[in-house]
């Protein structure tokens, strides 16, 4: 679909949320399970951490 998405919490491994990434990292995601909420960074997926949106 062409949307790149972002972990909302420090370890998305841990927690799964989750949304799609926004156009400025302070606001928040839309869609995804965490709707609403902040994009967190870094966070850690599959054991690797990401820093900005994949």
């Amino acid at each position: 679909d062409g949307y790149r998405w972002c972990g909302t919490t420090a370890n998305y491994d841990q927690d799964k949320l989750y949304g799609f990434c926004p156009t400025r990292a302070d606001s928040t995601v839309t869609g995804g399970n965490s709707a609403g909420d902040l994009c967190v960074f870094p966070f850690t997926f599959l054991g690797k951490e990401y820093s900005a949106c994949t």
